[in-house]
């Protein structure tokens, strides 16, 4: 098989579970500047740099923690401290991750819209393309960027030009300084082993990955893209949940993790275990343990992220579903 080919092919897999063009897979698949082999894991979504792998690390604290904690959750000061910085807002937009292998993109059919929504600590304006067709913003304590780029199914040499309107891009900082309420915020982030920093970077570049021929979704986790029936009961009931709203909660320390959602529209632990462990797009190394119907485990290396998730009907939960 020859390069080009493989890596088309490469696009091709990554592409069925991102919901990426496969144009704009297959850009990425030559962005790693790989061989044209697709043994084992390698789909772009964990080749990255390790500034890139610190930054989605750092981003799924203020992705994945929403504006309330779970009811039963004794709050630490730290977890506050990033709660009211969160940008899990972003959620709520449609939209599909592209991890590449020195930024990490956002596709959007409405990007200078829904860039307003991260304006986590540290992210600032950078620039816009020469053609007016994405928004780069850099992440100052890692280096890391992040580019939000129109979601379109054709290769632009077959469309007419997409182009974002950087209304509230322009309202971003450029000043790459930290405020001093930003530094308390990114001080409060946990220690995080190694293998825990490869997880959690590895679940933000997951996190909009489904299946709908194998069955399984990850969808933001409260999104469910296959329509699963949900009820709004659990033993770790959200207190906004009979209002169908959503919570996630993510925290823990050096090897430890913990990952609850719930809501109307909840995936359940066992896809998100699937997808951080799939033979096609998991991350390498990384084991699922199934702990009944709502509760999964990953674990890779010495970390283990523990995988909760409420609302979903007794049906579903036979099926591997959330309670």
């Amino acid at each position: 098989m020859s390069k080009n080919s493989g890596v088309r092919k490469s696009a091709r897999i990554r592409a069925d579970y991102t919901n990426e063009p496969k144009w704009f897979a297959e850009k990425a698949m030559r962005r790693l500047d790989r061989g044209g082999s697709v043994e084992g894991y390698d789909l772009g979504f964990d080749r990255c740099l390790s500034a890139q792998r610190r930054f989605r690390a750092i981003m799924s604290l203020f992705l994945l923690n929403t504006d309330e904690p779970p009811p039963d959750v004794t709050e630490s000061s730290a977890h506050k401290l990033i709660r009211h910085k969160s940008i899990s807002r972003l959620l709520c937009y449609t939209m599909t991750f592209s991890p590449q292998f020195d930024d990490f993109t956002i596709l959007s059919d409405m990007p200078d819209h829904i860039i307003q929504s991260v304006r986590m600590p540290g992210l600032r304006r950078t620039s816009v393309g020469d053609n007016q067709d994405w928004l780069l913003l850099t992440h100052a304590p890692t280096g890391a960027r992040v580019r939000f780029f129109p979601w379109e199914q054709h290769h632009p040499s077959h469309r007419r030009d997409l182009k974002v309107y950087p209304l509230f891009f322009e309202d971003l900082s450029a000043d790459m300084s930290l405020t001093e309420e930003e530094q308390v915020a990114l001080d409060a982030v946990p220690e995080m082993h190694l293998d825990s920093e490869q997880l959690l970077a590895g679940l933000v570049s997951r996190l909009w990955v489904s299946s709908k021929r194998e069955k399984w979704a990850v969808s933001g986790l409260t999104w469910d893209v296959l329509g699963r029936t949900l009820e709004s009961s659990s033993s770790f009931e959200s207190p906004t949940a009979d209002l169908g709203i959503h919570f996630r909660y993510l925290w823990g320390s050096g090897t430890e993790w913990l990952l609850r959602w719930g809501g109307e529209g909840s995936v359940p632990a066992a896809d998100v275990a699937r997808a951080l462990t799939h033979r096609n797009i998991g991350i390498e190394g990384a084991q699922a343990a199934h702990l009944g119907p709502y509760r999964s485990e990953v674990r890779l290396g010495k970390a283990t992220l523990a995988l909760e998730c409420s609302s979903i009907t007794d049906d579903a939960a036979a099926n591997g579903g959330c309670q």
